[in-house]
Parts: C-alpha cells; structure tokens; sequence
C-alpha cells in the first residue's frame, strides 16, 4: 500500500474519530439541557419562596423531595436524618418490605469529614467502608449509587442516597442538585438556630419561676430577657455582668474572658468602684482557674499561699477589697474569670452563679451562632473577601463618617481585562481560579481600615477611607502594576498566565457625595479606562451631584 492511500486512510480513520466524539458531545449537551428543563421555574421559585419566607422545614423537605422524583427523575429516595448522634430514616420513596432498622446507624469522623467535601452528588462507594453491612446490602439491593449531605459549618442534617433514571454525570445534575441541597442545609440550620433560641427562653423562663418569688426577681429577669435580643458578643458581656452584679447584689465585680475560641486575647470588664486592674496572662488565668473550678467558689485568702497563682495579681484585687474568685466560662469553648467584693457567706451568690452560667453559655452561643450567619452572608465564596451586599452596608456607613468628621473618602472599581476570553479557551474553572488568586493579592495590597470586596462577577470594589487624591493615585498605580506582574495558575493547567485590569476611581466629596453617585463616578471612569484601550486605571474627571 502506498504512503499517499495510508495517509488517506489515516486521515478518514481521525474525521471518523472526531466525528463520534462531536456526536457523544452533543448527546451529553442535550442531556444536560434536558435536566433544566425538567426543573421548571414554577417549581424552583415555590422552593426559593418556602425557604426565604415560609421557612417550614417540613414544607420545604417536601418540596425538595417532590423536585427529586419529578425533575430528577429520582427512582429510588432515601433521607437519614440526624438525631441525637445517629442517623435514623426520616423519608423514603420507592423502597419495599424493609425494616427501618435497617436504615439506622451511628456516624463516626471519618464518615463526617467525608460528606462535608461539598453537596454534590457523588458516586456511593466511597462512604460504603463507614456504613454497617446490613445497611450496604440493602442500599445495594434498591441499586442506589449516589449520595448528598444536607450539612451547614459543623452541623450534619441528614443524607440523601437516591438512584435516578435521569443522566447523572453530567454538570447540570451535579450544580442543580448542589444549589438545592445547600438551600435545605440553610433552611435546617435557621430552624436548628431558632431552637436554641427557644430553649434558652424556656431555661429563662425556668429562672422566671425561681426568681419571681420577689418584686426584686421580677425586675432581674425583666433585665435578663433583653439580653435575649443582643447579637453582637462584645455588647452582650459588659450587659451580662451588669444583671450579674444586680442580681448577686455584690457592691464590686471583676469578669475577665477569652475574646474568643481558642485562647483569644483576654478582655475584662470592671463593675462598681473597681480601680484598674491589669489584664493578666493566659497562663495568670488558667492557673487560677485550674485552682478554682471544682468548687463554686473560693476566698481570695485560700489563693494567696497557692504556688501556682500570681501573687502579684492577686495582690491587685486585694488592693481592690474584692474577696472571692469562681470559674465562670463564657462559652464551652471560652474561659471565664469572675471575682468580686462581698461582706458575710457567699451563699446567695452562688445559687445564683449556677442558674446564671447555665444561660450565659446559650445567650453567648446563640450570639456568636448569629454572628457566624451574618459573617456568612457578607462573604463570598469563591474569593472570601466581602461581598456585594457588604460592600454597600459599608461604603454608606464610610459615606457618613466622613460626612460626620469633614474626611475624604476613595472608591476604586475594577475588573480583569478579557476574563471571558480566558474562559472560553481554558474554561470557567480556570477564570474562577483566577479570581480566587485575584482575592489573595487585594487582600495583601489594602491597608487595614481599607474594604475590599468583590461586586459580582470579576468586578472588586475598594473603600480606601481617609483617602484624598494623592493617596489613591498612588495607590491605583501600585495595584496596578502588581497585578500587571503577577502571574496566575491556571486550574487543570501545567501553566500560568498574566493578566491586566481596568481600573475606575472617585473621591468624596470631590467627584460626589451620596453612595450611588460616588459609585456611578467611579464607574464611568472604569467605562473609560476600558473603551481608550483597557489595562489602564483612571480617576474621575467629573463632578456627580444630587442624591
């Protein structure tokens, strides 16, 4: 056979070749398109509807079931629910002649670690070594061969384990059920936040009962239920030694507490004519602690020829006649250091201090749980810098300040040149790995009064408070060619690659002076640097009146 009839045959052989892989990819493209069009709009938005504003769980599961069997075409359902250190069956569809035994089992760390990898659906028989034999068989009898978590942070809700009829491999499936299943997770986390809520109001009401044998019980709990209502940790402790200090009716008290998990920096709150006492080490305060927190409390003279304690502190709340120390955690994970002055037994104090640390740890936890939400929804995930929403709590609280003080005030938006163009030839994993990276050197770049966010999409927006003309030219231009030189990892790529940007600025009240025009100013100057060229950075030429 010639070399031109074997060059004829190879090349046939390749158009061949092409051919069926251009025809397999646009079978799985139209079985993607397929899976969308299964989930109507109708059905998405009565889902979104029951959980930003309905909030019922059971409504809401429903719902979410009723989108598996009908759009997902899910066969085979079946839901574990978390309950008290087990996962128990919670819901099921298409599954016969069982025991729900069958279903039940414990859940270890290594099962835990596992499903909080995300919450898309994946292929079963990595988590079949955690699962009891019994259970393996009969999920291998139904033929179900992929899973989903419903978790939020370190609270585990349950498990789907489904068998679909639909083309489960492909993006769509995988996103769809992904976006859904964390709209669960979110809905049984707020009703989880809401339960304890309503058990610290019952363990309230429990102190109600105790106290309100006297008009002067009834005015202390009037003052513990407010608390209830705080959400902010740092304002909540000062108010809690406060109602400490009237309940005990002690004329002196001390509380010193970690700022947060994990030996946080020691912060301390004086009540009554306490003079300044120094805030002492961690280590002050866990020896004394270690020394203290199998009794209810102990006299400061009982410490004084204790070894392990700082004489010099101690010496300083002798100075300040304060006479009994006890061991008062703010949280379970948080140490806590109270002391006061009181004349005669302290036998009142301390009854009170056990129904008091009892709901002072739910009252600070369910604070910092609210805090952890909130913090959760002023951050965007791909870059963990602030998000769109923040970025406009802030930049009108920064407008104010301002306004209030007669001080300048920068804004910088920007976005990456020709991010779509990166997309289409490396693919959107890719131009998401980017605009993580992009996250890290902002991060590295801003001064720390300074806010940085990312506005949605590839556009990031700077609050550069105190920040007059001079200061954020020269600082646009520094950004500027830092990113210019940075070099950025391509995700599934052996390479990196440069990018440019076009940056916009304005400054307050020089270009405007309310957040709409501020951002408008700022905008229009980004609009410019792009159309004369892109990979440019431009202040403002023009003056935004009005509100």
């Amino acid at each position: 056979m010639s070399v031109e009839i074997k060059l004829i045959v190879l090349l046939l052989f390749c158009v061949i070749v092409l051919s069926v892989l251009l025809i397999l990819r646009i079978r799985r493209e139209k079985k993607q398109l397929s899976i969308i069009k299964n989930l109507s709009i109708h059905e998405l938005s009565e889902f979104m509807k029951k959980n930003a504003v309905e909030g019922s769980i059971v409504s809401i599961a429903r719902l979410f079931s009723d989108i598996l069997k009908q759009s997902f075409r899910c066969e085979y359902i079946i839901f574990l629910r978390k309950k008290r250190g087990a996962l128990e069956l919670n819901y099921y569809h298409g599954i016969r002649a069982f025991n729900r035994s069958d279903f039940k089992m414990d859940y270890n760390r290594e099962l835990m670690q596992t499903l909080k990898a995300d919450f898309f659906p994946r292929e079963i028989s990595p988590i079949k070594k955690y699962l009891p034999a019994k259970f393996v068989e009969k999920i291998d009898e139904f033929k179900i061969d992929q899973y989903f978590p419903v978790f939020w942070r370190d609270n585990l809700y349950g498990l789907y384990l489904i068998k679909s009829n639909a083309e489960t491999r492909t993006v769509s499936f995988g996103l769809l059920i992904g976006q859904l299943a964390q709209s669960l997770s979110a809905a049984y986390h707020i009703k989880w936040h809401e339960s304890k809520l309503e058990n610290l109001q019952d363990k309230v009401g429990e102190y109600i009962k105790i106290t309100s044998r006297s008009p002067e019980g009834n005015h202390n709990v009037s003052k513990i239920l407010r608390l209830i209502k705080h959400r902010k940790t740092e304002t909540i402790v000062p108010k809690l030694v406060s109602v400490l200090q009237d309940t005990a009716n002690v004329d002196k008290l001390t509380y010193i507490y970690e700022s947060k998990e994990g030996h946080g920096s020691l912060q301390i709150v004086n009540n009554g004519n306490v003079d300044k006492i120094d805030v002492p080490d961690h280590k002050v305060m866990s020896d004394i602690i270690s020394c203290i927190q199998s009794k209810p409390c102990v006299s400061l003279n009982e410490l004084t020829n204790n070894k392990k304690c700082d004489k010099q502190w101690l010496e300083s709340l002798k100075n300040n006649e304060i006479n009994y120390l006890a061991s008062f955690p703010l949280t379970s994970m948080r140490k806590g250091l109270l002391a006061w002055k009181q004349t005669g037994e302290p036998k009142e104090i301390i009854e009170h201090l056990k129904l008091f640390k009892s709901y002072t740890i739910d009252l600070i936890e369910n604070a910092e749980d609210y805090e952890k939400i909130e913090e959760l929804s002023y951050t965007d995930n791909l870059t963990n810098l602030s998000n769109r929403r923040y970025f406009y709590k802030r930049l009108e609280e920064e407008i104010n300040r301002a306004k209030r003080y007669q001080r300048k005030l920068a804004l910088i938006i920007f976005d990456i040149d020709e991010l779509k163009l990166i997309n289409d030839t490396y693919g959107h994993q890719a131009g998401d790995s980017i605009i993580s990276q992009m996250g890290v050197i902002l991060k590295r770049s801003i001064r720390a009064i300074d806010v940085v966010a990312r506005y949605g999409g590839d556009e990031f927006c700077i609050i550069m408070p105190e920040a007059d003309r001079p200061t954020c030219e020269k600082f646009i231009e520094r950004l500027h060619n830092k990113i210019v030189e940075s070099n950025f990892k391509l995700e599934g790529f052996d390479r990196s690659i440069q990018c440019t940007i076009s940056m916009g600025a304005s400054i307050f009240p020089e270009h405007a002076e309310s957040v709409r025009n501020l951002i408008y100013a700022a905008d229009m100057a980004l609009l410019e640097a792009k159309e004369s060229g892109r990979n440019k950075s431009l202040l403002s030429t023009k003056t935004y009146l009005g509100t």
